[in-house]
């Protein structure tokens, strides 16, 4: 389960407050799964999980090649 997932339980609130409470939760795509998450982030007034900032290079031939630079 990722940090940003959202249980089950309270996806299905949403679910039923959105009129698609035909379709179990389980049954769902991965990209409906996350669009339901995302509503029921909004319902709950939860923020998602912020991603960890992203690391510095520490290589200078790493940061060489990225930058297009061929020896």
């Amino acid at each position: 389960m990722s940090k940003n997932a959202v249980p089950a339980d309270e996806l299905r609130r949403v679910q039923r407050a959105m009129g698609l409470d035909d379709t179990p939760v389980e049954a769902l795509t991965p990209f409906m799964r996350t669009t339901l998450a995302v509503v029921a982030r909004c319902a709950l007034n939860r923020p998602a999980v912020p991603l960890p900032s992203p690391r510095e290079i520490s290589r200078v031939d790493v940061k060489r090649l990225a930058a297009g630079d061929r020896d």
